[in-house]
């Protein structure tokens, strides 16, 4: 159960005022208001109280319709006919023996007329108005963005930011279109046989990213050097290189817009704002300061007279300030203490909750009394007992709480002026000793009060304190803090874990290279049939990536043209060279020169001969091939299939080996391309994906295949990975026949070798959906978990609990949306092994580096998790206040007849604008982030911020309370921390750009100076690239830290270099800000003198304007709002505060000690079951009697609930 029904008045609907309870008020209640009740009702004329002001909502000239005088008079009237009720109540409690016997007005009262009241009242508290005929109705959905700031400055800034976004978002779409155009315009996806057979769903997509971008003919793009130099099209000549360059101009001139955008928001716009709300609208603090660091006890004759003694110390600092005399003595208006409770103001609240349980319990037995059911009416009675047991058991425990006020501790103080330049003048005078805890320690002595520094700084609005958390010492508040963050990133490792269980990405193919007896080598005939000369005058073998461990002495050569068969110094001792040609051996002399000798298979001579052009060489002994060194004639280009082939393999084969199959008898690696007759290093490793493998596989090379996997993994006792042999032989015949990813194929053969493939294969496409199913419903988790956990730190005001919520609720999800993905399809070869990030399965991925098929799997994904986390964020708030809120009204409202728990029960929730801004923020930081590689995020910004606008001002303005007044420090912080996101994305940028299988670009100007910052030499770098993007996943292992180096020196390239300095000058910013945050205590008034320099730049430049000080004082505002806004909280002191209703009650409940002896009956103030109702709020129907809760004490509530539980 929630403390607060979520609810909603439908659009439209407006209910005339019922006068039900003006009958409570005939019966002698009173018709003072509550105002008048309170401490502060006379605070005009009493110094030690003053009478303080804030406003939820003030008056605008423009906006008069918005709160006009009677819409207020009738607000105060229900909270004061409401208080009354509550009072008579309790007074009627007090002096009862038998509270089931009480009689109250509203017991006469039809329950239909109590639901009216209720439903008109959820529409008065909402954001409504009185029409024109007297009744309330909400407010239009078109209602302008200024008169929103009529709730609260913060809500407008966030509509606003809102609406600055979406036209931000729309005009780097704009400006992102040249890039999609030449994504879109090529082919390159198709043209890369690893990419070629994806799902077309994904292809699409990725179509409109760099994976996209260029054209390659033929087996070009098989090479570097065919990727460098690929054109933009297939009918045009300019190169992808050409271009790059004005791709990352375009990119900065994107990342620009977007910073100069939260500059002018940040300097420009909430300033003018601010300063336009702030002379429209008055409030308790434009006059307010609030006080820290106050002793927490003076000598004995002194402490009683706290107040008056804080008052003299502030006319003092006045008239050192240069205020006359008489009007410092009166500048004072009005002190209110923070006194220490000891958390004790949460069981206040408890001990009124239970005060309505027990008026529910009491109807619900007369009505069971009246029906003539003694059975039920005999279960409510013992219910009324019980709950009055409880009731006395914890006044028992308060007992040592119910002290004067004069003899608590103190905690702090809020001080009220009269005019708010004396205000100012106290703000001002104690700035330089307020800007750090050692600039505090050397504060003046005419400024320290009885010898004890003070913290000065400007007063929060009334409404957001929170008066049970004020008591709290300030390192138990940070202790709590620090437990509730410490919660939170178990809370994050553990949703990590769990969807890393879901993961759908395949770990990468073991593409290392195995030993073999021999090596087949073969000519490619894919594109040409006719070029079938396999001419070469070099071919050296190496065992090592670097290519200089060479195999010498060790093989026997065998040409085709000789009809010759397969000789082994293992199976023949006596064997000799079969072939000893000079032209043969040419091929291993370490030749250069291909005019002198060199090797030609029949076809070089003889086109006519069926002789296919291979060669193959058998070793002594068998040894694994890492890289080859092919030299050709300068003017040939050809690609070598590779084989790798096992002595006890061929000894099953009985023809001659011309008639040799090496796809059913060896195993195929990645084909070799050599182009221009030379290639320095060819790097020998199996292949990665099914495509590589040109050839169809036979049925028999799968068996064979899975059978080897599976005697290797018996004597290792490891589980059998599927080869991929098997993996390619039954894409292949998926690709054939759909069917059999079903199951239901003629093609039993295939089935069986393909069952735990395509059971793999369905598993990770279920896992795919479930992954993002999983991500989006945890981030909904996430919202209200943190929320709960955030409320146990103990924040002092709801905009400090704000900014808590806001940051830790945009890390989690966050790292949920924009993170796990990525994170999960990452490979880092093992540099994790060992860490908890392993066990967690990061860097386990099938992915290094950004490549046409990282877009198609990974990127296509992560584009999908943000799109749907984005309608998700602005959607499911709108469809739950449109349809779940009813629900849940009419479900725990059966039956129950006290008014006030109907009244609290069809009351509408707080606007969570923490919450809104924190998934905004995830949204931001996601588009930013990625759009460098998906342009096309963009407009998924410019959808989420349009729906987001009116799904919000639809939830505020109908499934929301009036909400408190928010300041302007949750936008602001939110709009500082946007530039982070330009960070990001230039990170994310760069890395893509400098892919030059990508993005290929020449050096810019910056190599020099990224050469020594990687510590990395271009030599070294051409050499690394080269050897990993050929070499098998052992070599990369080894290389990978080396290869993160180069790609960091890939920064340096032309398309990268713009965006390099921005970021060079973007992380000496953040280096500056970082550096003044760690040494604050020493720096804090050099940061703070900065600052200050830098306000009276911008108002010299005319970007900031000063706002207009009131002319008006304390007394006149007060006189003035009295009579347009009476519900208006005007005080700081606790009795004015609507939200702690029921604990002045309970502050003010005495009962005598003969009625709780008599109660508890020898019970030594245990809590019975309905206190731990009343504890958890929970809400229960009219046969378990609803216990009301509030707002204000639900957090910590549920904290005690877990406790209790534990």
């Amino acid at each position: 159960g929630s403390s607060r029904f979520n609810s909603r008045q439908t659009h439209g609907i407006s209910l005339r005022l019922c006068p039900l309870l003006q009958s409570e008020v005939s019966q002698g209640v009173g018709a003072a208001t509550m105002m008048a009740e309170s401490p502060s009702a006379s605070s005009l004329h009493t110094p030690s109280q003053g009478v303080g002001a804030t406003t939820e909502m003030a008056v605008s000239p423009s906006a008069s319709s918005l709160n006009t005088p009677s819409t207020a008079s009738m607000r105060m009237q229900r909270r004061h006919e409401r208080g009354q009720h509550k009072k008579l109540f309790k007074d009627k409690f007090t002096h009862s023996a038998e509270p089931h016997l009480i009689e109250m007005p509203e017991d006469k009262t039809d329950r239909k007329l109590k639901l009216e009241v209720a439903k008109q009242n959820m529409v008065m508290t909402g954001c409504s108005r009185l029409n024109s005929e007297g009744e309330f109705e909400f407010q239009p959905l078109r209602l302008r963005l200024s008169d929103i700031g009529e709730y609260g400055v913060g809500c407008q800034l966030y509509f606003e930011w809102l609406w600055y976004l979406g036209l931000i978002f729309f005009a780097l779409f704009l400006l992102s279109i040249p890039m999609l155009h030449f994504y879109a315009s090529g082919s390159l996806i198709e043209d890369v046989t690893e990419s070629r057979l994806q799902n077309r769903f994904y292809k699409l997509f990725a179509s409109f990213t760099p994976g996209n971008l260029g054209f390659c003919a033929g087996n070009r793009c098989l090479t570097e050097e065919g990727l460098r130099t690929r054109t933009v099209a297939e009918d045009s000549d300019q190169l992808v290189a050409d271009l790059t360059p004005v791709f990352g101009i375009l990119d900065l001139l994107s990342c620009l817009i977007f910073f100069f955008f939260c500059l002018w928001f940040q300097l420009r716009h909430i300033p003018r704002v601010v300063r336009e709300q702030d002379e429209a609208h008055i409030t308790a603090a434009d006059f307010a300061v609030e006080v820290s660091c106050l002793p927490r006890r003076l000598d004995e004759g002194k402490h009683v007279h706290y107040e008056q003694q804080l008052r003299e110390h502030f006319s003092k600092v006045l008239i050192q300030c240069g205020v006359q005399d008489e009007e410092a003595n009166g500048a004072v208006r009005e002190v209110t203490i923070i006194r220490e409770y000891d958390g004790w103001i949460l069981k206040f609240q408890q001990q009124g909750n239970l005060m309505e349980m027990l008026n529910e319990q009491r109807i619900q037995y007369q009505k069971a009394k009246a029906q003539g059911d003694e059975k039920l009416a005999k279960k409510w009675k013992n219910k009324v007992s019980g709950t009055k047991r409880d009731i006395v058991a914890l006044e028992k425990q308060m007992k040592n709480q119910r002290m004067k006020d004069e003899d608590r501790d103190v905690c702090g103080a809020f001080v009220m002026f009269d005019k708010e330049e004396h205000k100012q003048l106290i703000i001002e005078e104690y700035a330089a000793s307020s800007s750090s805890y050692l600039a505090r320690k050397a504060q003046k002595k005419d400024l320290q009060f009885f010898d004890t520094p003070l913290y000065v700084s400007q007063a929060c609005e009334p409404t957001e304190l929170h008066w049970e958390n004020l008591d709290y010492g300030y390192w138990w508040q940070k202790l709590r803090k620090f437990g509730t963050m410490a919660s939170c990133i178990l809370v994050l490792l553990l949703s990590v874990f769990v969807l890393n269980y879901f993961r759908a990405e395949k770990p990468p193919v073991d593409t290392t290279s195995q030993e073999a007896d021999g090596w087949f080598f073969r000519i490619t005939q894919d594109d040409n049939p006719k070029d079938t000369c396999l001419d070469m005058c070099e071919l050296r073998l190496f065992s090592d990536a670097d290519c200089r461990a060479e195999v010498i002495d060790d093989f026997t050569f065998f040409g085709t043209e000789r009809g010759w068969e397969w000789c082994s110094i293992d199976q023949h001792p006596d064997c000799t060279q079969a072939l000893n040609s000079t032209e043969a051996w040419a091929l291993f002399d370490g030749n250069t020169n291909c005019a002198e000798s060199s090797y030609g298979t029949p076809h070089c001579t003889n086109t006519s001969t069926k002789e296919q052009s291979r060669l193959a060489i058998a070793l002594r002994r068998p040894t694994a091939l890492k890289c080859l060194r092919i030299q050709g004639r300068s003017d040939y280009d050809f690609s070598l299939e590779v084989f790798g082939c096992q002595g006890k393999d061929l000894r099953e084969f009985t023809g001659e080996l011309r008639d040799l199959d090496p796809e059913r008898y060896c195993t195929r690696y990645e084909d070799v391309v050599v182009r221009n007759g030379f290639e320095k290093h060819v790097h020998v490793r199996l292949p990665r994906y099914c495509q590589e493998m040109r050839n169809d596989i036979s049925p028999d090379a799968a068996r064979k295949a899975q059978l080897e996997v599976q005697n290797s993994a018996q004597k290792e006792k490891n589980k059998a990975e599927l080869p991929i042999t098997v993996q390619c032989y039954c894409q292949q015949e998926i690709d054939k026949d759909m069917k059999l990813r079903g199951f239901i194929s003629d093609n039993k053969e295939a089935a069986e070798i393909c069952h735990d493939f395509i059971t793999d294969q369905n598993h990770l496409a279920v896992m795919k959906v479930v992954g993002i199913c999983i991500i989006i419903t945890f981030n909904q988790i996430l919202l209200v978990l943190f929320a709960f956990m955030d409320a146990q730190g103990k924040y002092r005001t709801a905009t400090d609990l704000a900014n808590s919520q806001m940051i830790n609720l945009f890390l989690a999800e966050g790292f949920n949306t924009g993170l796990i993905f990525f994170l999960v399809g990452l490979n880092v070869h093992g540099t994790l092994d060992g860490s908890f990030l392993s066990d967690l399965k990061f860097g386990q991925g099938g992915y290094a580096d950004v490549s046409a098929m990282w877009f198609i799997t990974i990127g296509t994904n992560l584009s999908i998790v943000i799109a749907l986390q984005a309608v998700c964020t602005f959607a499911l708030p709108a469809i739950w206040v449109h349809t779940v809120d009813r629900f849940l009204r009419w479900f725990f409202t059966r039956g129950v007849e006290s008014q006030e728990l109907l009244i609290e029960a069809y009351e509408l929730p707080e606007w969570a604008l923490s919450l809104r801004v924190a998934e905004n923020l995830v949204n931001v930081f996601c588009v930013m982030t990625y759009t460098g590689g998906f342009p096309l995020l963009y407009l998924v910004g410019v959808v989420y911020c349009f729906f987001s606008y009116w799904s919000d001002k639809y939830t505020l303005l109908r499934g929301s309370r009036k909400p408190p007044n928010y300041s302007k420090e949750l936008i602001e912080r939110a709009v500082a921390m946007m530039p982070v996101a330009i960070v990001v994305h230039l990170a994310f940028s760069m890395w893509v750009f400098g892919n030059q299988a990508l993005f290929p670009s020449s050096w810019g100007s910056l190599l020099g100076f990224m050469e020594v910052v990687a510590n990395l030499s271009k030599e070294k770098y051409d050499e690394v690239v080269h050897v990993w993007a050929g070499s098998g996943t052992d070599i990369r292992a080894r290389l990978f830290k080396t290869f993160v180096r180069a790609r960091f020196l890939e920064c340096a390239r032309l398309a990268n270099e713009p965006l390099l300095l921005l970021f060079i000058i973007m992380l000496g910013w953040y280096g500056i800000k970082l550096i003044f945050f760690l040494f604050q205590p020493c720096m804090g008034r050099t940061e703070r003198l900065l600052h200050g320099q830098f306000l009276r730049l911008l108002k010299f430049l005319r970007i900031q304007k000063e706002a207009r000080d009131t002319s008006e004082t304390l007394t006149q505002v007060h006189q003035r709002i009295s009579l347009l806004q009476p519900d208006l909280v005007m005080s700081y002191h606790l009795a004015a505060n609507p939200k702690y209703e029921e604990a002045v009650e309970a502050l003010q409940l005495t009962l005598s000690d003969e009625m709780m002896n008599q109660t508890l009956g020898g019970r030594h103030g245990t809590l019975s079951s309905a206190v731990m109702g009343a504890i958890t709020g929970k809400k229960h129907n009219a046969k378990s009697a609803a216990a009301p809760s509030h707002d204000i004490a639900q957090a910590d509530i549920m904290s005690q609930t877990v406790v209790l539980t534990i």
